[in-house]
């Protein structure tokens, strides 16, 4: 009898198995529930390992979708049909009712989403390739306005779709009113010979339950009997024609229907973009929604793949056993309710130059989850899923993924479990990739130790050379040891808790670990004479390797702890130091406070003391101590006030003229250093200055302002005080005030008045002209009650209404 003929396995067989192994399809309906559609869920769980010209465009879609949920709420997407729904003939399988209505939805949805600004970097693709966006967009819009013509706002046919068709709706009202009359006639003629008095339908016809014994008594064509034979169904023979004339009535209507549907139907085949653009284009925004939701559900965030083969995954988290996937994983496995699994998450870190990562230690203590979790998180991010790993980790781009992992035995391919190993391998070993990912579990098991370890420290040496990463599992001190030597690999461990006996889990990279066989079978309660006996049969290099691995041990939990405390100190100092900003800001809200509330305490105490001795002064005989008391009172005021309104604040770059104040001229621009603001001379004398800044007039000193570089000659001020300067005080004053408001005009006469005793003018002339009177009349009312009115004349000219003049008596 022949051998049966050994099969091979191919490497599409290969890389299926490895996605089964990393169970990749129950990922995708972990995030393929957060879709909204059928099509869009169908777009998830299409999604797979891509080339690396899809996929910066893929990552930046799903970028912007991640900000754009991160502002806004999600989008509500209507039924969205795929392909087949539009592979129809029009004059065959015209477009129902139903389907009408889920278009006519389509389209006001992607018409509304052209209208949203923070929508456009979606519909660009439809940009892209539509070489009329805008003859489409009116085409659209011109289609959308017929669907919507066709049903009221309950989803019937409208009456008036067609003329015909409203004509035949209203016949049919109308015979099925006389149909019914004649119904309630029946019921009411025959009622003591009725099983029910109601109508019924039997063959789509109105009949009267008629009891058997008194079936003659009714004319008519009988329908139907009952189910127990007792009652009659008869159509009365007066609503025969009737119910002939509305059966025909409802074949025209639904015949002219069908030429309604076949009609629309025709213009909407007619737009090939509905079905070849816009849905799909639909069905991939509900694709990135939802991987933006799941997302952000799950704590995972979109990991570009880099091309500097930089794998560095921060605390990485296998969907199957933590918290956040929980509800996910109650939904799609149908729990009653959530599981309280957990998962230590791990970091782990490969590069360019470190690419091969051998991971050793106990049984049950977590190798073959890290090994998959590593594999599982760069397909999910080589397939465009967002990754459940902290910000900051790298995934390089892997063109394949191969993993051999379990027990692949196969009676029907004749492969025992270390075949089914080898022929893996081989398929590996064939591929002459230099950016795929390798994952290999129990490595060298499974045959004999010295030819099996020989065999894969081979194996390893061999894909270190072709420049891939590596992820091996294993008991073989051999292949730890040789972790040790080569340049581009390195060991990583399961941390085994000693004392307790027990795996905590962790995973921690640059020391080997050890199989604690014997720890964990004296935990078993195996008898003592077996352990010692295991014991003295280890080899004694068996055992220097062992005591080596114990030492690089210690000494990397001791580094941890430096590492630990290192990182604590630099915790401490960041509170610290953030501890000091908030007492900073602190200190600084409570002395603004402060100095707000001073200003304002002292500015009423000064307006108070100010009323006081201008009523004061007001009573003084002599004029020119009242000036002096007028005088001297100011130049406190100044003095108090000043510290106040002045803020130790950031300079100011400010183009400055180098101008003395001598040569500034009303209607120059300056620069208010107190305020930080822009204003324009209005008056100016040897101290201060009248400036308006945005409409607001306020009198600072010259200190306090930078004089600008003038771009142009400035135009004459709105309001001129013209003021005879210097030495020569025998002159008037001017004040022009037309156009000015009540309040601002009423201040700056009391400034002007003020100025006018300083500089003992004989005159002022305040020009406000006739207007409607109002300006003129609270400018005089106002001169007439002034503190300082005992010290001037007001003189008004009758026949030239538009001033007033101010003659000061000194």
């Amino acid at each position: 009898m022949n051998a049966p003929r050994k099969k091979s396995v191919t490497a599409p067989d290969l890389r299926r198995q490895t996605r089964d192994a990393l169970e990749f399809e129950t990922i995708l309906a972990f995030y393929g529930q957060f879709a909204q559609t059928r099509v869009g869920r169908e777009r998830v769980m299409a999604l797979d390992l891509m080339p690396a010209v899809e996929q910066a465009a893929f990552y930046a879609q799903l970028d912007q979708w991640f900000r754009l949920l991160a502002q806004r709420d999600p989008l509500r997407f209507p039924t969205i049909p795929d392909r087949t729904f539009f592979a129809r003939k029009a004059e065959v399988q015209p477009f129902d009712g139903e389907e009408l209505r889920i278009l006519a939805r389509i389209l006001q949805f992607f018409l509304d989403l052209g209208d949203d600004d923070q929508m456009a970097f979606a519909l660009n693709a439809l940009l892209v390739v539509e070489e009329d966006p805008e003859g489409l967009n009116l085409e659209l819009k011109r289609l959308k306005k017929r669907l919507g013509s066709l049903f009221d706002k309950d989803g019937d046919w409208r009456e008036d779709i067609s003329p015909l068709y409203k004509k035949l709706i209203h016949k049919f009202r109308g015979t099925d009113g006389q149909l019914q009359a004649t119904m309630q006639q029946a019921l009411q003629r025959f009622g003591d010979i009725l099983s029910e008095p109601i109508i019924f339908e039997r063959n789509h016809r109105q009949v009267l339950a008629v009891k058997l014994d008194f079936r003659g008594k009714v004319r008519g064509i009988l329908q139907d009997y009952s189910a127990s034979g007792r009652t009659v169904f008869i159509e009365p023979e007066a609503s025969v024609g009737l119910q002939n004339a509305l059966a025909q009535i409802a074949a025209e209507i639904e015949e002219e229907l069908w030429r309604i549907r076949v009609e629309i139907s025709r213009e909407i085949l007619a737009i090939p973009q509905l079905s070849a653009a816009i849905c799909p284009l639909l069905a991939m925004m509900d694709m990135f929604q939802a991987l933006s939701l799941a997302g952000k559900n799950f704590d995972a965030r979109p990991i570009t793949p880099n091309h500097e083969r930089d794998l560095f995954l921060l605390n990485a988290r296998h969907p199957f056993l933590d918290q956040q996937f929980a509800k996910a994983r109650q939904k799609h496995f149908s729990l009653d309710e959530p599981d309280e699994n957990q998962m230590i998450a791990f970091t782990l870190r490969l590069d360019a130059d470190t690419r091969g990562l051998i991971i050793s230690g106990a049984n049950t203590g977590g190798k073959t989850v890290t090994l998959k979790t590593t594999g599982l998180m760069a397909w999910m991010a080589n397939s465009g899923l967002p990754v459940p790993v902290e910000e900051g980790s790298e995934i390089p781009f892997y063109d394949i993924i191969f993993a051999d992992i379990g027990d692949h035995q196969s009676l029907s391919h004749n492969l025992s479990t270390y075949a089914s190993h080898l022929v893996n391998m081989r398929q590996i070993l064939e591929r002459p990739s230099r950016t795929g990912l390798v994952l290999l579990d129990e490595l060298g098991s499974g045959t004999d130790p010295n030819e099996g370890n020989a065999l894969a420290q081979a194996m390893l040496e061999v894909i270190m050379e072709r420049g891939e990463h590596l992820l091996a599992t294993t008991h073989q001190q051999i292949l730890c040891t040789l972790a040790l030597t080569h340049p581009a690999m390195e060991n990583g461990s399961m941390v085994f808790d000693p004392r307790q006996l027990k795996p905590t889990y962790r995973f921690t990279q640059g020391v080997p670990g050890r199989s604690h066989a014997l720890e964990i079978a004296s935990g078993a309660g195996l008898p003592d004479v077996v352990l010692q006996r295991a014991k003295t049969l280890i080899d004694e290099d068996q055992v220097d390797v062992q005591a080596a691995i114990r030492q690089l041990q210690a000494q990397h939990r001791e580094l941890e702890k430096q590492k630990k405390k290192v990182r604590k100190d630099e915790l401490r100092l960041h509170r610290r130091i953030q501890e000091s900003r908030a007492e900073g800001d602190k200190l600084q809200k409570m002395q603004d406070e402060y100095r707000e509330k001073e200003r304002k305490r002292v500015t009423k105490a000064v307006e108070q003391a100010e009323r006081k001795l201008r009523q004061m002064l007001s009573d003084v005989g002599s004029a020119k101590q009242a000036r002096k008391g007028f005088a001297k009172f100011s130049a406190v005021k100044n003095e108090l006030m000043e510290p106040l309104t002045t803020e130790k604040l950031p300079a100011v770059q400010v183009e400055t003229s180098e101008l003395t104040p001598d040569k500034w001229s009303v209607g120059d621009k300056v620069w208010l250093k107190t305020w930080r603001m822009e204003g324009m001379i209005q008056s100016i004398d040897r101290k201060k200055v009248r400036i308006n800044c945005n409409g607001k007039l306020m009198t600072v000193s010259l200190g306090d302002l930078l004089h600008m570089k003038q771009e142009k000659a400035a135009e004459a001020p709105r309001i001129t005080n013209h003021l005879e300067t210097a030495e020569d005080h025998t002159l008037s004053m001017e004040v022009k005030m037309l156009g000015f408001r009540v309040d601002d005009a009423l201040i700056e006469l009391d400034l002007v008045i003020d100025r006018s005793l300083q500089k003992q003018m004989p005159m002022v002339r305040v020009i406000h002209g006739h207007g409607t009177g109002a300006l003129k009349n609270a400018i005089r009312e106002h001169l007439r009650k002034h503190e300082a009115r005992s010290m001037f004349e007001v003189v008004v000219d009758l026949e030239n209404d538009g001033y007033t003049e101010l003659r000061f008596d000194y």
